[in-house]
């Protein structure tokens, strides 16, 4: 029954369709009938095979009594994995692409001990002949290739049919930064830095690979939400389409993603995550027709098609479903239980257009819908027929080259992204940053070494240290010192169009997530009760920013070493033996060099080279503060958020610090 590999394949797949159908019991009618019909289909063949054990247990599913149909069933997939587990799997093909050759011939060497075959090239160019001819278990990348940028071709590997569901190892820089790795290869199922263990590898792929190959990757379902994956909804949407076409009924396909996907997976179990995921696979599966095709997408997202529907089918069929997925709530680690906001991006497929352009399209309007400003009682749902956002985003972009500035302006027009162009002077870094800007992409091409030094003046800058850098490079050295030097990420040279722009939304999309989390914090330390209550609450409600207010200096201390905010708004207007011991302390803290520090002073003499903080001041407004010119001093020396939706659930109330401020007082 499992005495070879492909065999093994099946039995895994059978697996999968009994764990469906376990947590189907109760919710849905079919999964009692499913059950019992694997389980005899499963008894037949280990009756042929001998396996009596097998044949017992599934004996027992199909004819068990409802309440104890899950117990049965349970025994009966322990069983199946048991007997999988026990199998001495056989030698299996792996492609390794590099052009390092030293690390070529140590991962030859450790994988071919193994007993496994290892096909080798220094070119993605030749790889997918070699997937065709060797058809490969599993394929290892180095994501730094001699002209080409290994993961835009992991990207490309995860959109083709043909390799999309193959695992993929891939191999960084030794330079990466930790918290970036796990960005910077997110579709491979796993990464090891340079300098790479060969044994470790080889390792990893015989416990890990080998069975998820055998059980997993060989099915065409995803195994958490029992939907289709996507390399199988690529195909049935291409037969759909070959055949929808010679009838001239329309196609439609829509893409469904929850907002702070990133943040999710951060804050709430595994578990509160699976079970997410599984209601909406359940909710839209029955929300569609049984004859829409859904799949899981990627991690947070779904598709659809719509066989025979044109634009309002599919917008109806949309508003239902995210007004149902709308009405969910997550559980988060903290308790803290937070509502699920879903959006869309539909487009309808032309007869001659190639699918995976279709696809490409409603990628571009599901970027768009995520930056929708819509509120919750708004659905977000962008299409060919429905107006367009006016921008998702602003990227300042500092190269030489007329005709790459072009060219890269053109690629994220499609997607809403306005590019600011940057040209080298003296005030490239005031320019930049007077800018409302999401991210900074260099071109290490340009002339000296501008590029480089532009990344270290960004992050030795307070006001833009914080600035999303992606380096543009043309070779592995560039991309070492660009990481060292505190680049985000980098794009290999020359650049492909989809996967460009498609990088760049990601880096967006992250960048989002992580300031959701972390809001721009500012500090006001004042002794007078009523200028802080002024300031406070003025920055919290016009802005997205966080306010820590503090009553007195002591109290400005002991918060600041709990918590270095990223712009201090000090009362200079008190006696100058008080500010200078303050300050002088202050700066013997932590973080201390990196915080901007704002002058609040009614002196119109006032002298910021005779200050105790002589070079540290950014600038100086007028305090006692007026609410109506307040924020328009301070926006002139700070980059304030401006969103101020988008970081509500990251602040803390500033009801929270008053209530705090006036608790010290009594």
């Amino acid at each position: 029954m499992i005495g070879d590999h492909k065999s093994t394949a099946s039995v895994g797949c059978r697996i999968d369709t009994l764990r469906m159908a376990l947590r189907g019991l109760g919710t849905d009618p079919d999964a009692e009938i499913s059950a019992r019909r694997m389980a005899g289909t499963i008894r037949r063949h280990a009756e042929q095979e001998g396996a009596s054990l097998i044949a017992t247990l599934s004996h027992a599913v199909e004819s068990a009594a409802f309440e104890d149909l899950p117990q049965n069933l349970q025994a009966l997939i322990s069983a199946l994995r048991a007997t999988i587990a026990n199998r001495t799997h056989a030698p299996f093909t792996l492609l390794l692409i590099t052009a390092d050759a030293p690390l070529a011939g140590s991962l030859n060497e450790a994988l071919t001990a193994t007993g496994h075959k290892v096909v080798t090239t220094s070119a993605a160019s030749l790889a997918h002949q070699l997937i065709h001819e060797h058809r490969p278990a599993v394929i290892i990348v180095d994501t730094v290739l001699a002209g080409d940028d290994g993961r835009v071709f992991i990207h490309q590997l995860r959109t083709q049919p043909e390799t999309a569901a193959m695992p993929i190892v891939a191999i960084i820089p030794r330079m990466a930064p930790d918290e970036s790795s796990s960005s910077l290869v997110q579709e491979a199922d796993a990464y090891f830095r340079k300098p790479v263990d060969p044994e470790e590898i080889a390792t990893f792929l015989g416990t890990r690979f080998r069975r998820g190959h055998d059980l997993s990757h060989v099915s065409r379902r995803d195994p958490l939400s029992g939907l289709l994956n996507r390399a199988a909804f690529v195909e049935a949407l291409e037969s759909l389409h070959t055949s929808v076409g010679t009838i001239e009924d329309p196609l439609s396909i829509a893409l469904i993603g929850i907002a702070d996907c990133e943040h999710i997976t951060t804050e709430c179990t595994d578990e509160a995550r699976d079970e997410l995921l599984r209601k909406i696979a359940s909710l839209l599966s029955s929300s569609l027709r049984s004859t829409d095709i859904i799949a899981r997408w990627s991690l947070c997202e779904f598709a659809a098609a719509f066989p025979g529907e044109d634009h309002f089918g599919t917008s109806c069929a949309m508003e239902k479903v995210l007004s149902r997925m709308n009405r969910l709530t997550l559980t988060l680690s903290s308790s803290r239980t937070i509502p699920i906001r879903a959006y869309a991006g539909c487009t309808l497929l032309a007869r001659d257009e190639p699918s995976m352009e279709a696809l490409a399209r409603a990628e571009g309007y599901l970027f768009q819908a995520r930056f929708s400003p819509a509120s919750d009682s708004t659905l977000t749902l962008v299409s060919d027929s429905l107006p367009r956002l006016e921008r998702t985003a602003r990227i300042a972009l500092f190269v030489e080259d007329k005709s790459t500035e072009k060219a890269i302006a053109q690629m994220l027009e499609r997607f809403r992204i306005e590019v600011v162009p940057l040209h080298q002077s003296a005030n490239t870094l005031e320019n930049l940053a007077l800018s409302s800007i999401q991210m900074l992409i260099v071109d290490d091409s340009t002339a000296g070494n501008s590029a480089m030094q532009l990344i270290r003046a960004v992050r030795e800058s307070p006001r833009l240290n914080r600035l999303h850098v992606v380096l543009l490079a043309t070779s592995e050295a560039s991309v070492a010192a660009g990481l060292e030097l505190g680049a985000n990420d980098y794009i290999l040279k020359p650049i492909a169009a989809p996967s460009f722009a498609d990088r760049i939304r990601r880096n967006l999309s992250r960048r989002l997530a992580t300031g959701n989390q972390r809001p721009y914090t500012v500090m006001i330390v004042d002794t007078s009760i009523s200028q802080l209550l002024i300031a406070g609450t003025v920055l919290y409600h016009q802005t997205g920013s966080n306010v820590t207010l503090c009553l007195g200096f002591q109290d400005a201390l002991t918060r600041f070493s709990e918590s270095p905010p990223d712009a201090l708004i000090l009362d200079f207007d008190i006696p100058a033996a008080a500010l200078a011991d303050f300050l002088g302390r202050l700066m013997k803290l932590p973080a201390a060099n990196t915080v901007r520090i704002i002058a609040a002073t009614a002196r119109a003499d006032f002298n910021e080279s005779s200050s105790p903080a002589a070079g540290r001041i950014t600038g100086r407004i007028h305090h006692p503060y007026k609410p109506a010119t307040f924020l328009e001093q301070l926006r002139t020396l700070l980059t304030l958020p401006s969103e101020i939706r988008e970081t509500e659930s990251a602040r803390t109330p500033v009801e929270s610090e008053i209530q705090r401020i006036l608790s010290r007082s009594r």
